[in-house]
């Protein structure tokens, strides 16, 4: 399939059959159908986009243990987290994203700011377990149904993604049992557009696993889908990061003084 080729692509179709390709599956299926199967990822296939493995990873292992030795004692009232990435949207402009009990208070701390920040927006609506209930199609979901069409911002398409760091249900954890919610959200700053960080990714996954001699030409793609390397951008997710970064860090300490 166009996600998860099973050879390399040649030169023509890195570079001009891959839009043809993405522009008839757009056609097909919408934009966020595709964004949806995409960002959802995959638990069964070892060799797909995106495969989030059948265990936690250690890297997670190792962070869970590291916080909890040394922040265990914390309120997860009193913590804001955030979880910083580049990616999607337009370039040089950052979305936070996170649960809609936070939208409010979200909206006072970080409002829309035209040309630089788009504000908060939700997406991580149910809670992991009724995710999985709806992925493996459990009778008391109904079904799962995608949409097709819409608008197709930054936090479009999560519907059926599990194990985002970006979200209270799992940083609370990290912190002192049954003390209230984390302050958690997700900072992306744009980069490029939906279909040329889909082709970045697609391109270095088939890479890595069927051509992974040539792998460092095949992680470029993604590399400059994610990095964009201009002084304005540079600097815009510098101030618009720290900016969030102070805002988050006094929203603590005021919680803090409250308890």
């Amino acid at each position: 399939g166009m996600f998860n080729p099973r050879r390399p692509p040649g030169c023509f179709y890195v570079h001009v059959g891959i839009w043809f390709h993405m522009a008839f599956q757009i056609a097909r299926y919408g934009l966020k159908a595709l964004k949806t199967a995409l960002v959802a990822a995959t638990y069964t296939q070892s060799q797909g986009l995106f495969f989030g493995g059948q265990e936690l990873q250690p890297s997670h292992a190792l962070l869970r243990a590291f916080m909890q030795k040394h922040f265990g004692h914390v309120r997860a009232s009193n913590v804001a987290w955030l979880d910083v990435h580049t990616g999607l949207g337009p370039c040089g402009i950052d979305v936070l994203m996170g649960a809609a009990e936070d939208a409010a208070e979200m909206a006072q701390i970080c409002p829309v700011v035209p040309g630089e920040c788009a504000g908060f927006q939700t997406g991580f609506g149910r809670s992991t377990e009724e995710t999985i209930a709806l992925r493996c199609g459990s009778p008391d979901t109904g079904g799962l149904v995608v949409e097709s069409r819409g608008k197709v911002d930054q936090s479009a398409g999560y519907d059926f993604t599990v194990g985002i760091m970006g979200r209270d249900e799992w940083t609370r954890e990290l912190f002192m049992p049954s003390s209230g919610r984390t302050l958690s959200m997700t900072q992306e700053f744009g980069t490029l557009s939906n279909i040329k960080v889909a082709r970045a990714l697609m391109l270095e996954n088939v890479g890595f696993h069927h051509d992974r001699i040539n792998h460092e030409y095949w992680r470029s793609f993604s590399r400059d889908a994610f990095y964009v390397r201009t002084r304005d951008w540079k600097r815009r997710v510098l101030k618009r990061g720290m900016d969030v970064f102070e805002k988050l860090v006094s929203r603590a300490e005021a919680v803090a003084g409250m308890n």
